[in-house]
């Protein structure tokens, strides 16, 4: 189980358990199996839910209050693409569309700058949800953000040139085995 192998968050791993278990075989969980009521409160302000519109753009349905602190504003009803500088939105609206198109979830980390200019390692887990059917149309999920790190620190380069690294989908194998023993680092 090499996906949740990768994933370094046990908040993360503990959501992505969570959507496993609302998952029907061979499909992903309808979004009102993501009750807020059955999640853990400690995970309420660090989760949002996207909705895929037909263009291909995503936008805001629900951002959580960690978030929102953050980042130092309230993105619900806005697009992914308008939220990102546009030198990084080609590259994640990209993982959001992947996620929706193949049903996988889809987790990655990246450096992201606040708007105080802080900078952080911010991690992300993108699990689709269908409103009717089995075809994926939302994108719900949780993102952890890492300490600021400080302006004096060189900072130690990620993986690619637009930040990302340790992008990883799930594969058949991560979502139909129980992850008990896989959430271990």
């Amino acid at each position: 189980m090499i996906f949740t192998k990768k994933i370094h968050e046990r908040e993360i791993r503990e959501i992505f358990q969570y959507w496993l278990e609302r998952r029907p075989p061979n499909g992903v969980p309808d979004r009102g199996s993501i009750d807020p009521r059955t999640i853990p409160y400690k995970y309420l302000p660090s989760l949002f839910l996207y909705e895929a519109e037909p263009e291909g753009r995503f936008r805001c349905k629900l951002i959580g209050t960690d978030i929102t602190r953050i980042l130092g504003r309230d993105e619900t009803g806005q697009y992914l693409d308008e939220m990102l500088d546009p030198a990084v939105a080609k590259e994640r609206s990209k993982l959001f569309k992947q996620a929706v198109a193949s049903g996988r979830p889809v987790y990655y980390r990246y450096r992201a700058v606040t708007a105080r200019g802080d900078r952080r390692l911010f991690a992300r887990i993108l699990l689709p949800v269908a409103s009717a059917g089995d075809k994926a149309d939302h994108v719900f999920g949780m993102v952890r953000y890492g300490s600021v790190e400080h302006r004096s620190e060189r900072l130690q380069p990620l993986a690619t040139e637009n930040g990302l690294s340790e992008v990883v989908t799930a594969t058949d194998e991560d979502m139909t085995i129980p992850m008990a023993d896989s959430a271990a680092k």
